[in-house]
Formats: structure tokens, C-alpha cells, sequence
């Protein structure tokens, strides 16, 4: 076992991880990669009870996590049956071609007990997942190549038909606020519209997002075109819910909308202007 892992500062500028990884995300990912359980191979034993004491959650939100990462992200594979977990990308960033390296490497992949893991891996290993491996520029990403079965689950047309409602209904809400038109066939909708779902979140929170930012980013020609499925229910679906102007606040801003659009008419002076018509 490694003393320690090596990150790439990379991570923190990865597309996918600052679109839709939360903070847990990012955590749980990390705790993925660096923890003593890990090896040459990126597929390991930990049980559940063992990732909850090291990361201080409790088992059901380990759960959530090892779903979450499987159906929506697809960085991260666990075998209930076995208990180990797979890192399908986990290859692109820690193996190389050394021959010292592929014989222990070898070893390792072999004595893993999930068939359907065991079969990825020693396709990556003989080159026919990949042409080659090693240190790449392909960011973290979703593996495109991988196909495993039971083991592995995606957000399928079932999972699709359970949350159709309440997609359309989000998204007719937000198309209602925007004056755009977004659908909810759009599978990269769907998935982050269901990821939010199976976080917990509720329709009424996603309606409260998109009020939030309507009101926040609306009138801003900068900002208003980040009022979209993509921005709004990824990553940072949690700080927009909580982006709530107080009353207080809220007088204020409606008071300079006032003033702004009242000098834009009668000039700085549109009071004496008021006052003098009476």
C-alpha cells in the first residue's frame, strides 16, 4: 500500500468536477482516490460501515454517495457483493508502462473478486479498452467504454419514467420564468433534473432556484444567460435554493429600480420634476 497519492492540481479546474461535482462530491471523491484501502489496480475491498467511520458519515449517505457517483457521474463502481469498489479512470492517471509495474499490476487485477471489474481491468490492462495507458490530458470524465452489467446500473428509460412529471413540470416552470424553451427530452437536462431528486431535493425547491436566480441574474446581461438546466441544477443547486433576498434587501433594490428608471426619464432631479407637475 502507498503512503500517498498523487492529485493533479488539474482537479480543481476539471470541467465536470466545477459543473456538477458538490462539495461532498469533490470530497467523496477525493476520499476515493487517497484512501489506505487503495492499490495499483483502482479496484479495492472497503465496506460500507468502513468508508462511513473513515469519512464521518454515516452508512446511508455512503449509499447515496456510491449511487450517485454510479448512475450519475459514472466515476465510481461498488459491488455490494464483494464490497470493492471500481474506478474506471483511475488507470489514466496512475499506471504505467513499466514492466516492474504490470507484473504486480497483474497480479492485483486478477485477485479481484467482481467478475464484471476483474473483465474491465484486464481489458484496460491488454490494451483493448485503450490504446494505451498512463499519465493523458483526457480529463475526469465518464468512462465511455465501459460496460459492465448488474453490478452497474444507469439512468435507464424506468428511472426516466419515475421522475417525468416532475421534470416536465420543472422545466415548464422554468421555460414560464425565462420566456425560453427547453425540453425535458434532453437526456443532459434529465440527468441533472434526477441527480437533484435522488439528493433529496423537491420540485418546489427546484421552482425556488429558479425564482432565485431570475431574480438575481435576470436583468443582468452578463449573468442572465446562466439561467439554464445546466447552471442552475448542478453542482451548486444547494447555494442557489439558499440565495434568498430578505424584505429588507429587497425594498432597497425594487427602491433603485425605481429611482434608475425615474432619472432615466426626467433627469437626477425627477422629484423637483414630480413635485412642480403637482
Amino acid at each position: 500500500m502507498a503512503l500517498y497519492r498523487t492529485i493533479s492540481l488539474s482537479f480543481w479546474t476539471d470541467t465536470k468536477i466545477q459543473d456538477e461535482f458538490t462539495p461532498e462530491d469533490r470530497y467523496f471523491y477525493l476520499y476515493l482516490f487517497t484512501n489506505p484501502h487503495t492499490n495499483l489496480a483502482g479496484c479495492y475491498e472497503v465496506s460500507i460501515r468502513q468508508m462511513a467511520n473513515e469519512t464521518g458519515y454515516n452508512t446511508d449517505s455512503i449509499e447515496r454517495l456510491l449511487k450517485r457517483f454510479s448512475e450519475t457521474h459514472k466515476v465510481a463502481f461498488y459491488s455490494a457483493d464483494t464490497k470493492e469498489v471500481l474506478l474506471p479512470n483511475w488507470h489514466k492517471y496512475n499506471w504505467t508502462s513499466s514492466e516492474k509495474y504490470r507484473k504486480p499490476l497483474e497480479k492485483e487485477i486478477n485477485s479481484i473478486k467482481n467478475t464484471d471489474f476483474k473483465k474491465y481491468l484486464l481489458d484496460v490492462f491488454n490494451g483493448e479498452k485503450d490504446k494505451r495507458y498512463g499519465i493523458d490530458t483526457i480529463c475526469i470524465g465518464t468512462p465511455n467504454t465501459i460496460s459492465i452489467t448488474n453490478t452497474i446500473t444507469t439512468t435507464d428509460t424506468k428511472v426516466v419514467d419515475t421522475y417525468s412529471k416532475d421534470i416536465t413540470e420543472i422545466i415548464n416552470y422554468l421555460n414560464l420564468k425565462t420566456g425560453k424553451r427547453y425540453t425535458g427530452k434532453t437526456k443532459a437536462h434529465r440527468d441533472h433534473i434526477i441527480a437533484r431528486l435522488k439528493d433529496g431535493f423537491t420540485v418546489t425547491d427546484f421552482k425556488t432556484v429558479i425564482d432565485n436566480q431570475v431574480n438575481a441574474w435576470g436583468n443582468d446581461e452578463k449573468m442572465k444567460q446562466y439561467i439554464r438546466p445546466e447552471t442552475l441544477f448542478c453542482g451548486k443547486f444547494e447555494t442557489y435554493l439558499n440565495n434568498v433576498e430578505d424584505a429588507k434587501q429587497k425594498r432597497k433594490r425594487e427602491a433603485e429600480e425605481i429611482d434608475a428608471r425615474q432619472n432615466a426619464e426626467y433627469g437626477s432631479h425627477w422629484t423637483d420634476h414630480f413635485f412642480e407637475s403637482k
